[in-house]
């Protein structure tokens, strides 16, 4: 019975690390170690966004990872295959 038990407790961490992967803050950007970029706490209305963050990367624009910050213009490395809804609302 233990060992069942220790088996879905096992399982929901997994599951739950997929879905909300740890993350990082380097330069204003928060990046999850899948190469997503969760959120933006910078100030500048023109950002650029680096290829890597840390060591990590960047791969996709996370889900209103940017919203809300009054952007003029942000410059996406080509490497980024993925923008999620509402990555970038003003």
């Amino acid at each position: 019975m233990k060992k069942i038990l220790l088996i879905l407790i096992l399982i929901l961490v997994l599951s739950l690390l997929v879905k909300f992967p740890p993350s990082i803050s380097v330069g204003g950007f928060s990046i999850s170690i899948n190469g997503t970029i969760t959120k933006y706490t910078g100030l500048d209305s023109y950002v650029v966004i680096p290829s890597r963050i840390g060591i990590i990367p960047v791969r996709t624009i996370g889900d209103r990872a940017f919203i809300e910050k009054g952007l003029i213009s942000v410059d996406i490395p080509s490497k980024v295959t993925l923008i999620d809804h509402f990555a970038v609302i003003s």
